[in-house]
């Protein structure tokens, strides 16, 4: 996983794993991806680590702060999400694949 706060590399290499197979089996997942051709789940808190947040605008970090999570994303599908964040889950990853960077951006991540 990239991250904006190099400190927090310790505590996400040890919690990792963890988060991983929470993914795998949608356990605790509190905000949902609507893809073109499914609904894809996820972790708050795993999202919210990554980059720098546009603070300007309604991003996805805004959606973040509400209780139910939903987000639409057009053009996306399940799997395509999928494989996004099972790169952004793991810790072996080094630099975002450019699809990641376009859909983050989209989100309001710089």
């Amino acid at each position: 996983m990239v991250v904006s706060n190099p400190e927090s590399l310790d505590w996400w290499s040890k919690m990792s794993p963890v988060f991983e197979e929470y993914l795998a089996d949608s356990y605790l997942c509190d905000v949902w991806f609507v893809c073109s051709d499914r609904i894809v789940s996820a972790h708050k808190l795993v999202l919210a680590q990554l980059g720098d947040w546009d603070k300007k605008s309604n991003t996805l970090l805004d959606i973040l702060d509400c209780e139910e999570s939903f987000v639409t994303l057009d053009g996306w599908t399940g799997d395509q999400f999928t494989q996004m964040l099972i790169e952004i889950y793991n810790t072996e990853t080094k630099t975002l694949g450019s699809e990641t960077k376009i859909l983050l951006k989209s989100l309001g991540i710089k």
